[in-house]
């Protein structure tokens, strides 16, 4: 609940990854996880990682690795 409080409405695992999944929201956020990394326990601030033509990628502004990795 601290990473998107809609609903989840899809999770599928990255093609070709053993341990990265997409969980896609109502809110349409889509944040992608790494299953052997634990959750932030306060919510996340993200920063601009990567914009395109109707699309920008968001990564978290902490030093530490935690999940969610991008959103």
């Amino acid at each position: 609940r601290l990473i998107d409080k809609t609903r989840v409405t899809c999770i599928k695992w990255v093609p070709g990854s053993s341990n990265l999944f997409v969980s896609a929201h109502a809110s349409g956020q889509l944040y992608v996880y790494n299953e052997e990394l634990t959750c932030a326990a306060a919510p996340p601030h993200y920063q601009l990682f990567k914009q395109g033509d109707g699309y920008s990628i968001h990564t978290c502004r902490t030093k530490s690795t935690r999940n969610p990795l991008y959103r």
